[in-house]
């Protein structure tokens, strides 16, 4: 168990590093603006 918390600490570490450190944007869409929802709010019970 240690040994997974340790390695899940040094990723989640390396995952912040890399954001805050390297160009990671991208100008690739997800497809998710195709999308349009309708909000339709449920009255309070």
């Amino acid at each position: 168990m240690a040994t997974t918390v340790r390695s899940s600490s040094a990723r989640k570490a390396e995952h912040l590093r890399i954001n805050l450190q390297e160009d990671v944007s991208s100008d690739s869409a997800t497809g998710l603006d195709e999308f349009h929802f309708r909000h339709l709010a449920l009255p309070e019970i």
